[in-house]
C-alpha cells in the first residue's frame, strides 16, 4: 500500500437522521482521520456528538479532556463517559452554518486503548459559536471496525458530511 492519506469513506446526508455510522472500516492502514461538517435539529444551543466504536454501549468506556472557548471566555472539563466529538451547530446558530470536527485516531488496529485527538468548531457568527480541543481515550481493547455517531435524539441535519480517511506510514 503507498504511504499517505486516502479517502476510504465519505457520506453527505440527503434527509435527516438521528445517528450516522461507518461500517467494515478497513484493517490495512496505520491511523484514521476523521473530517465532518455537522448541523444538528436541536434548538437548546449546541449539542454534542455521541461516539461509539465497534459495538461497544452507552456510556462508552472513554475519558476526556477538553479545553475551548468561545470569544468572551474559556473553559475546561474532565468527564469519563460518552464519547464527545464536539459541540454542534443548530437552529440557535446562524442559518446554513455548520460545525466543523477533525479527529485524529492513531493506531486503530492495535490490541490497546486508543487515543483521539479532537479539534471542534461550531460555527454560528454569534456568542453560541465555540472552539474545542479534546484529548480522548478509549479504554476498549478491539481494533476499530465500526464508528457510530448520534446526538441525543437531535436530528443530523441534510448536508452534514463526513468523510474518513485511512493514513498508511
Amino acid at each position: 500500500m503507498p504511504k499517505g492519506m486516502r479517502a476510504i469513506f465519505t457520506q453527505t446526508l440527503t434527509s435527516t437522521n438521528t445517528n450516522i455510522g461507518i461500517n467494515n472500516i478497513p484493517q490495512n492502514y496505520t491511523d484514521l482521520y476523521l473530517v465532518m461538517s455537522v448541523r444538528s435539529s436541536s434548538s437548546t444551543g449546541s449539542g454534542s456528538i455521541g461516539a461509539y466504536f465497534s459495538g461497544e454501549g452507552y456510556p462508552a468506556l472513554a475519558s476526556w479532556i477538553t479545553g475551548g472557548g468561545n470569544g468572551t471566555s474559556t473553559f475546561s472539563a474532565r468527564n469519563s463517559a460518552y464519547q464527545n466529538f464536539g459541540n454542534v451547530s443548530d437552529t440557535t446558530h446562524s442559518s446554513n452554518t455548520f460545525s466543523s470536527h477533525s479527529i485524529y485516531i492513531p493506531e486503530y488496529t492495535s490490541g490497546k486503548w486508543k487515543q483521539m485527538i479532537i479539534d471542534s468548531v461550531s460555527e454560528g457568527n454569534n456568542s453560541a459559536a465555540q472552539a474545542m480541543m479534546i484529548s480522548g481515550l478509549n479504554r476498549t481493547n478491539a481494533p476499530i471496525t465500526h464508528i457510530a455517531m448520534d446526538m441525543g435524539g437531535n436530528l443530523f441535519q441534510i448536508g452534514t458530511t463526513l468523510t474518513l480517511y485511512g493514513i498508511a506510514k
